[in-house]
C-alpha cells in the first residue's frame, strides 16, 4: 500500500542565494622537522650539483637519439618520514619547472618534479641562499633528499607495479600538456613510441594539464627506453579492464504473459519526454515490453561495425529495469502504469576482453556524444546510466583518467558549446569480489571492498544496493535461507568506509540489488532473491533475473528520469540532489553502523 505520508510535491523556494565575493582562507604553515642549517643544505646542495652532472648526460643522450622536443630531465623530492613537502614551491611556471605528481610511501611524501634543461640551478641558488640567510626555509627544510627519479617515481597507482618479468601489458599513460600544449606533447611522445616500436590505442583524453593514453609493453622496455620518455610523462598506471558481465543468468523463472501488462500500460510517447541513456552492451528493442519507449533509430554503437542489438543480455536487462522497475512487483499487481520516459542505448561493448587496451574514459566520452548529436534534448532531459565499471576497486578514491572524463562530462564538458550543459550520469559502485570468501565475510565485505572505478568521480550520482528480499523460494531451495536480512545492504556492495577521508563518500544512495542464498556450505544466486526484468532473447524466454549493483544503478535511472518528468525545469544537479538528500538509512544500517 502506498504511503501518502512521503507522497509528496517538492518544495521550490525562489529568490533564496546571493551571490559574494571569494574570501581565501588562512594560510597554513608547514610542520617541519628539526635542521642544522649548515649540515643539511650541503647535503641537499651535493645531491643537486650531482644531478646537474646526470641532467647533461640525459639530454644529450635524448639529442643524441633525434628527440624532437624541449630537452629535460626528472628528479624525486622526498620529505622526512610523517612530515609534508612544501609541495607549492617546487614548481616554476615561467622556468618551466613542473610538479607531475605527490605520493605518500609508507609515511613519505614524495614529489616527481620535470627539470628543463639547464634549469637545476634555480633549485641549487634556493638552497645556497638558505645557506647564507636562513631564507627559503620553508622549502629547504621540508626536503630531506633530492634524486633521480625511476620509473617507481612515476607510479601513481595502487595497484602494485609490474615486475621486469611481466609479459607486455596496457599502460595508462598521463602525459604533461603545459598550457594548451595537448596536440603537441602527444605528437612528440608518439614519435618516441614508433621509435622504441610500442604500440599506442587508438583516442585520448585531455584535461586542463594532462593528455592520457594508453601504450602496450613491458616495464623493460619502459626502463630501457625511459630517458627519452621522461621530458613527456607525468604519472603512469596500469589500463584498467572491465568487470566481468553475469554469466548465464537462472532459467527456472518461468515466462508469463505480458498482453495484461500493456493492456494497462499508458505510454506517453517520445514528445519531449526524458531519456534514460543506457551505456552497456545493447538493447533488444524487439522485446514487447521495450519496442514501445525505444525506437530504432535512439539505438547506437560506438563502433559502427557492430549491431546494435544486445548478444550478451546485460544492456536489454538494465532496460527493463530502468524503464518498469522490478517487473515481479509490476506484474504481480492489477494496477494501471504510466510511463513517462524513454529508453536510448549505446552498446559500448560486446564481451568481456572486447575493448582491452582502449581507453574506458575515452569510449565514455566518444558515447555519449553520439545520441546528444542524434537528437539534443538539452539540461534535464536524458539520464546516462552506466553498469559497467572497472575489475576491482584499487584506485582507494583517487581520480583516474575514467572517473574525472565523467565528473567533466557531468560538469559540462564534452561539446563545443557556447553555454555547457550538464548531465546527469547514473553509475554503479561495482560488486563485491572474491566470491565466497567475500560472501561468507558478508557484512563486513562491504566495508572492505572499495568503489570500482568510474564509482568514485565527484560529479555523478553513484548508487549502491539494498535488499529487502529476504523470502526464499521454488524447488530445491528448502536448505536456504537469505544472506542478508531485510534492509540490509545487500552482499554485492561496495563502500568507500576505508578510503582517506578526503575523498567523496561513496556511494551516494541505495537501491534494490537482491540477495544472495546460503544453505551452510555455499552461497549462490537464487532467482527468488533476484529482480525480475527483461531478456534478451524474447523469443526463447520474455524474462529474466538480474543483480547487485547492476540492477540498483537501473533502479536509480528510473527514478531519475521520473522526477525529469515531474520537474521538467530542474537542472540535472537538481535532480541528483532531490535523490541523494531524500535517501534514508533503513532500521538495519542504524543498527549495524550508528549504535555504540
Amino acid at each position: 500500500m502506498e504511503n501518502k505520508k512521503y507522497n509528496l510535491s517538492h518544495i521550490v523556494l525562489p529568490n533564496t542565494s546571493e551571490t559574494g565575493p571569494y574570501t581565501k582562507t588562512a594560510r597554513i604553515d608547514l610542520d617541519l622537522p628539526a635542521r642544522n642549517r649548515q649540515t643539511h643544505g650541503n647535503k641537499l646542495r651535493d645531491q643537486l650539483r650531482s644531478l646537474e652532472d646526470l641532467s647533461e648526460c640525459i639530454t644529450n643522450e635524448q639529442k643524441k637519439r633525434g628527440l624532437k622536443a624541449k630537452h629535460g630531465f626528472q628528479i624525486r623530492f622526498a620529505s622526512q618520514k610523517r612530515y609534508e613537502l612544501a609541495i607549492k614551491s617546487l614548481s616554476h611556471e615561467t622556468k618551466g619547472i613542473e610538479l607531475l605528481n605527490v605520493q605518500q610511501r609508507e609515511g613519505v611524501m614524495y614529489a616527481t618534479v620535470m627539470v628543463p634543461e639547464g634549469k637545476l640551478q634555480h633549485f641549487i641558488q634556493h638552497v645556497s641562499k638558505y645557506l647564507e640567510t636562513g631564507k627559503n626555509r620553508k622549502l629547504v627544510e621540508s626536503i630531506e633528499s633530492i634524486e633521480e627519479v625511476s620509473l617507481i617515481d612515476l607510479w601513481t597507482d595502487f595497484d602494485k607495479v609490474p615486475s621486469l618479468s611481466d609479459g607486455p601489458l596496457w599502460w595508462e599513460v598521463w602525459l604533461r600538456a603545459g598550457k594548451d600544449e595537448h596536440g603537441k606533447f602527444l605528437e612528440l611522445f608518439d614519435d618516441v613510441v614508433k621509435r622504441v616500436g610500442l604500440v599506442r590505442a587508438p583516442g585520448v583524453l585531455n584535461f586542463p594539464e594532462r593528455s592520457v593514453i594508453q601504450i602496450c609493453a613491458t616495464r623493460q622496455q619502459l626502463e630501457d627506453h625511459l630517458t627519452l620518455f621522461l621530458p613527456f610523462i607525468a604519472e603512469l598506471r596500469r589500463a584498467k579492464e572491465t568487470a566481468d558481465f553475469f554469466d548465464a543468468l537462472p532459467n527456472d523463472q518461468q515466462a508469463k504473459w505480458v498482453e495484461d501488462l500493456l493492456e494497462r500500460t499508458t505510454y506517453a510517447g517520445h514528445d519531449g519526454g526524458p531519456t534514460v541513456c543506457i551505456l552497456d552492451t545493447g538493447l533488444n528493442r524487439g522485446h514487447p515490453l521495450l519496442e514501445l519507449a525505444a525506437r530504432k533509430e535512439d539505438m547506437h554503437c560506438i563502433d559502427p561495425s557492430w549491431v546494435v542489438s544486445d548478444q550478451d543480455g546485460h544492456g536489454t536487462e538494465m532496460a527493463g529495469l530502468a524503464l518498469y522497475g522490478d517487473l515481479t512487483d509490476v506484474l504481480d499487481s492489477s494496477i494501471s502504469v504510466q510511463l513517462s520516459h524513454n529508453l536510448e542505448s549505446v552498446k559500448i561493448l560486446r564481451k568481456e576482453g572486447d575493448n582491452k587496451g582502449r581507453s574506458h574514459g575515452y569510449l565514455t566520452q566518444q558515447a555519449i556524444t553520439i545520441p546528444e548529436d542524434a537528437a539534443p534534448l538539452g539540461d534535464g532531459k536524458r539520464v546516462f546510466c552506466m553498469a559497467v565499471a572497472s575489475a576491482d576497486g584499487r584506485d582507494l578514491g583517487q581520480p583516474t583518467a575514467w572517473s574525472g572524463v565523467l565528473d567533466g562530462l557531468a560538469y559540462g564538458k564534452g561539446h563545443e558549446q557556447d553555454t555547457p550543459t550538464t548531465r546527469l550520469f547514473v553509475v554503479c559502485a561495482g560488486n563485491t569480489q572474491q566470491e565466497q570468501v567475500a560472501y561468507r565475510a558478508y557484512p563486513k565485505s562491504n566495508t572492505t571492498d572499495g568503489i570500482h572505478d568510474p564509482g568514485q568521480a565527484w560529479n555523478v550520482l553513484t548508487v549502491g544496493a539494498y535488499t529487502k528480499k529476504d523470502r526464499v523460494t521454488g524447488e530445491g531451495t528448502s536448505p536456504y535461507s537469505p544472506l542478508a536480512e531485510s534492509g540490509a545492504l545487500s552482499p554485492f556492495s561496495t563502500t568507500s568506509a576505508f578510503w582517506e577521508t578526503k575523498w567523496p563518500m561513496k556511494p551516494d544512495v541505495l537501491f534494490e540489488g537482491g540477495n544472495k542464498g546460503d544453505d551452510g556450505q555455499f552461497i549462490s544466486d537464487l532467482p527468488s532473491l533476484d529482480l525480475l526484468t527483461t531478456g534478451h532473447k524474447a523469443h526463447e524466454r520474455l524474462f529474466s533475473s538480474m543483480r547487485a549493483t547492476s540492477a540498483a544503478t537501473a533502479l536509480a535511472a528510473k527514478m531519475a528520469a521520473e522526477l525529469m518528468t515531474t520537474y521538467p525545469t530542474y537542472w540535472p544537479e537538481t535532480i541528483r540532489g532531490l535523490m541523494v538528500h531524500s535517501a534514508q538509512w533503513t532500521d538495519w544500517m542504524e543498527q549495524t553502523y550508528l549504535s555504540p
